[in-house]
């Protein structure tokens, strides 16, 4: 009886490693380079735009001196689902700030396209979040990267893919996320 619930608890122990007790989760490793230059202190996330299991489960890391970030679904460090993946890239500085006094005039006639340029800036600083003391989020990052929308980049996360090479590129604009 005893060499019986011996065996009953290798077969219960064992079960889960014979399984795949894994989580499913891939141990990928991604790196993030502006105009061919490390990216330290950006936060890369991966929205899912693919999900076998429904879920569409998104991951993140930052990123260190090297450009390098390793990423986390549930833990830290845990890894990534396999699926496909729209890649956000953002270098953020937060700031909160009022904007006070009367919107700006509408000029009665806007001589040049710089001029128009300077009244669409004005209005868009005037509504801003940041009007009602809202934190705002700014990136020293190309905008582009920052929202899955508009973000060029994208990735297959698989056991066989654990390797990201994003190589942003400059020209873009940067500064306020909306």
């Amino acid at each position: 009886m005893k060499h019986s619930n011996s065996l009953q608890l290798l077969f219960w122990l064992g079960l889960p490693i014979v399984m795949g007790c894994g989580s499913g989760l891939v141990d990928v490793k991604a790196r993030a380079t502006l105009d061919g230059q490390p990216i330290e202190g950006a936060t890369i996330t991966l929205v899912r735009t693919e999900s076998s299991d429904g879920q569409g489960r998104s991951a993140s890391g930052s990123t260190d001196a090297n450009g390098i970030a390793s990423f986390t679904t549930y833990a830290p460090g845990d890894g990534v689902p396999p699926g496909k993946y729209k890649v956000c890239v953002i270098k953020t500085s937060t700031r909160a700030a009022t904007v006070t006094g009367p919107p700006p005039e509408i000029p009665q006639t806007l001589e040049s396209e710089e001029d128009f340029k300077r009244y669409v800036q004005a209005m868009s600083e005037y509504t801003s979040p940041m009007r009602e003391g809202v934190p705002h989020v700014q990136t020293s990052l190309p905008r582009i990267y920052a929202i899955p929308t508009t973000t060029p980049l994208s990735c297959l996360i698989s056991s066989k893919n654990r390797e990201i090479m994003l190589e942003l590129k400059g020209g873009f604009p940067r500064g306020n996320v909306n």
